[in-house]
């Protein structure tokens, strides 16, 4: 499963709930671990987009030395 649609179920889980009728005491500690691995899935997505930055820049830097 790729971590964008994990952020689609965990947006869908989050929006359902409320509508569970658990505890409010369950709720928090539901809401502190989808929150953790929200911001854990958005910072693996920033780490992969910035190494295929840093990829393609390397890969047009070495082109342009070869055509010069």
């Amino acid at each position: 499963m790729s971590r964008e649609s994990l952020l689609i179920i965990i947006g869908a889980l989050l929006m359902i709930s409320p509508f569970t009728g658990l505890p409010l005491s369950i709720l928090m500690w539901f809401y502190l671990a989808l929150g953790l691995i929200v911001a854990l899935i958005g910072v693996t997505l920033r780490i992969r987009r910035k190494r295929r930055a840093e990829r393609t820049s390397s890969i047009h830097e070495a082109s342009q030395t070869v055509l010069s």
